[in-house]
């Protein structure tokens, strides 16, 4: 821990010929996967849902997404954000499970479980581009930049 929070550190052994990036993302997918198993478990039985598979990708325009065949999918990345923006994500999604569309049964349930949805909802929006852009490679004008 720093004074300003926590801190990773990433040592790579000369014949490891990964790149950073693909080391911490590997690394941040299985943390992904534990948080979300987790919360699926803390609220898939309150909800009266049962998903039958829980994948995990990296699509651009959605953090997740529920079929009426009862496969999950979320975004990895939803483990870069603050617990209660994944909670909130995997509480949609199991939602979905029970009621398809966004009408006023759907929300309701929703906030059954995340009073404060809406203020998750938000954070996700306004920080859609940190979080989709975290472990992107620089590019050369931020080597350049950064060089001096």
């Amino acid at each position: 821990m720093t004074p300003t929070g926590f801190e990773l550190q990433v040592a790579l052994a000369r014949r490891d010929r990964e790149r950073v990036d693909r080391v911490l993302e590997s690394w941040f997918r299985e943390q992904a996967r534990l948080a979300i198993d987790a919360t699926v478990a803390d609220h898939a039985a309150a909800l009266d849902v049962r998903p039958v598979a829980i994948a995990l990708r990296d699509p651009r325009s959605r953090w997740g997404s529920a079929s009426r065949q009862g496969r999950v999918m979320l975004s990895w990345r939803l483990v870069l954000a603050p617990p209660e923006a994944l909670e909130t994500v995997v509480v949609h999604e199991l939602a979905h499970l029970r009621v398809f569309g966004h009408g006023p049964r759907f929300w309701s349930l929703v906030a059954s479980r995340r009073p404060d949805h809406l203020v998750w909802r938000r954070w996700l929006r306004t920080h859609s581009l940190e979080l989709h852009g975290a472990l992107m490679p620089p590019t050369t004008m931020e080597v350049d930049a950064s060089a001096g």
